[in-house]
């Protein structure tokens, strides 16, 4: 045998103590690893979505997520669900409606590890017994208290018993009026036509369900009149049966009922106008109780005729033919006898200050507007409810040069337009108040586009605090990534010479409608605020993700449509969309402003890349040359080419 040199001998130990030591790592590793623990220990389970107990509304499927321990099998009623290697699990299954359990099973060389998981599919109390006659006191319409005039229509609802005959009649009023048994409803969820399948509405049964109306003639008064609805199985009882003088009889009878609606109306014959004041700071105008928005912004003091009411909401005429409605409880009922809001406007007059060019009109009422924006032109829309011209004067300050001119028209009865063309683009933001007795529109002149980013004030708002906003399998939590993604995007909008303003840069609460506050005192340029989504029940979130971005008004889209570009180049995700929307964050006009939404929280593989900070740093960089890109194309309309 050849005796080893001390040398050789050296080398042959330390390479030897090098696999011992190689070896030793291994067996920590293992020790460390979550693939040990999975060995070792039985598989723990934590649902994220959707809570114990939730109701859910009446849907064949929905998702649930959560996560186990990784390296875990996982089977959920039955069925096998992937389980990605942060141990995140995401799955879409079919639901019962009532009471329905999710019953989990978590599997590993340990042995099982079970939880059952209850929620509520579809709305309690609305199931109808097998025999007899019943009205679902729950579905009972209207709800609230009804103020009406001539004209106007009482819509009447309620579910019962399929296959009878339904009525309803009104105190004070000598007729019994018809109702019908509706079929089959179309009944999407609200969101599904925006974010699952384009235009599919799923026809669900909807047994029992009665509806009837009835026009408000003219002459008739009603005072807090209660409304009747009854229900039979012959034609001849409820006729005969269901009148003023023999209410009783008809709740006595077997295949016979009767329910007072929860809701009373009132008809206003006419007589004394009465004026409304609205009190809140600033007030929305809406086309009817909680629907989309007339007119945003009605500053305190703006005065409009009440012309009925439905709960607690309140219907304004604005003009002849228009009507509005607001929150009944941010108004104020002026004393009878009030005049009816109205006035004059007999010249227009601008003036330069020096971010804005300000269009007064000389309009001593508060009177209600509406202000509309046409980018392409670009020019702005002024509405002004109640108003007359008497427009003989246009006057224009020589040192501007933001305004080309101003027209006016009014084509009918108390609406009064106004419509102002900029000499170039883009429109920057314009926002409208009254100040000093008078109308005033003002414009916003666009800032230097000449240097980029370089100079502009730019306020990121990371989106949620102290709520978390949406929540991924393993506990991650939106308001975490939004605020990481928004701290990188300030470095690199910074490094471009901008000036960025931060709605919050820690774990703080800021209210939603404090964030345009803080835009606004900045005096920003920009406004962008940084999400990350989420699905309601009932959307298939392995068939429905990936990067979207928002926008609110039509000036704001050229940004937006330029951000998500580079967006999704940063992500790498589906393309989900640019959208209209109505967030309150992306209301306020006065500047530039969009919501983006990165990627979804729901999905194990995106939560766990919203945790990357390099995937976080694409994304900021991206955003920042969306950001220039919008800027250089504004230059260019700036400068008429």
């Amino acid at each position: 045998m050849q005796k080893l040199s001390g040398t050789r001998y050296g080398c042959a130990k330390q390479a030897a103590d090098m696999v011992m030591f190689c070896f030793w790592c291994i067996l920590v590793g293992i020790f460390l690893s979550p693939q040990f623990a999975w060995s070792t220990s039985l598989p723990e389970i934590h649902v994220v979505y959707p809570p114990e107990n939730r109701q859910i509304s009446d849907l064949d499927s929905t998702f649930i997520l959560g996560s186990v321990t990784p390296g875990a099998e996982l089977i959920i009623n039955g069925t096998p669900v992937s389980v990605y290697r942060t141990g995140g699990f995401l799955a879409w299954l079919p639901l019962d409606t009532g009471n329905f359990v999710y019953h989990l099973q978590a599997a590993n060389a340990a042995g099982e590890t079970t939880l059952d998981w209850p929620v509520l599919v579809g709305s309690p109390g609305l199931s109808l017994p097998d025999s007899g006659v019943t009205i679902l006191q729950s579905t009972l319409r209207p709800s609230r208290h009804q103020v009406l005039t001539a004209g106007d229509y009482l819509a009447v609802e309620f579910r019962g018993t399929p296959g009878c005959v339904g009525r309803f009649r009104i105190d004070g009023v000598k007729q019994i009026f018809p109702m019908i048994e509706r079929g089959a409803e179309y009944l999407p969820a609200p969101e599904g036509g925006v974010f699952g399948e384009d235009g599919v509405s799923i026809p669900r049964p909807s047994p029992g369900r009665y509806t009837g109306v009835w026009e408000v003639p003219e002459g008739l008064a009603l005072d807090s009149a209660v409304v009747w609805v009854c229900l039979a199985r012959d034609t001849l009882i409820v006729d005969t049966l269901f009148s003023r003088d023999s209410i009783m009889v008809c709740c006595g009878y077997a295949k016979c009922v009767q329910e007072e609606l929860p809701g009373s109306v009132t008809i206003n014959a006419g007589g004394i106008p009465r004026v409304v004041e609205l009190t809140d700071s600033v007030q929305i105008l809406r086309f009817g109780p909680r629907l989309g928005y007339l007119s945003a912004f009605q500053p305190r003091g703006v005065r409009a005729v009440y012309a009925g009411g439905d709960g607690e909401w309140s219907r304004l005429r604005l003009a002849p033919g228009h009507t509005g409605w607001v929150e009944t409880a941010k108004t104020q009922l002026l004393p009878a006898g009030t005049p009816v809001p109205s006035g004059l406007i007999s010249y227009v007059r601008t003036r330069s200050r020096e971010k804005w060019t300000d269009i007064t009109l000389d309009l001593a009422s508060r009177l209600p507007f509406k202000v509309t924006a046409d980018p392409g032109r670009p020019a702005l829309h002024l509405i002004v409810f109640g108003a007359t011209t008497n427009t003989d004067w246009i006057r224009y300050d020589p040192d501007d040069e933001l305004i080309e001119r101003i027209e006016w028209n009014q084509d009918e009865p108390g609406v009064y337009h106004l419509t102002v063309f900029l000499a170039h683009g883009p429109l920057w933001g314009y926002e409208a108040d009254y100040r000093e007795g008078k109308l005033c529109l003002s414009v916003r002149r666009p800032p230097d586009l000449s240097h980029g980013l370089r100079g502009l004030t730019v306020c990121l708002d990371p989106g949620h605090a102290l709520a978390p906003g949406s929540i991924g399998p393993t506990g991650f939590m939106e308001k975490d990534a939004n605020l990481a993604i928004a701290l990188k995007l300030r470095r690199e909008m910074e490094k471009e010479g901008a000036r960025v303003v931060m709605t919050r840069t820690a774990d703080v609460e800021v209210g939603l409608y404090d964030r345009p506050q803080i835009a606004r005192a900045a005096e920003a340029d920009l406004f962008i605020s940084v999400h990350n989504n989420a699905l309601p029940d009932g959307i298939n979130p392995y068939r429905h993700h990936g990067t979207s971005s928002y926008y609110y008004h039509p000036f704001c889209m050229a940004l937006a449509r330029n951000v998500h570009r580079r967006l999704l180049r940063a992500t790498r995700l589906p393309d989900y969309g640019l959208y209209h929307a109505n967030f309150a964050v992306l209301r306020p006009s006065q500047y530039p402003s969009i919501l983006v939404e990165c990627a979804f929280m729901l999905l194990p593989e995106q939560e766990e890349s919203l945790q990357d900070e390099k995937f976080q740093q694409r994304i900021a960089q991206e955003i920042t040359r969306g950001v220039q890109d919008y800027l250089a194309t504004a230059r260019q309309a700036a400068h008429g080419r």
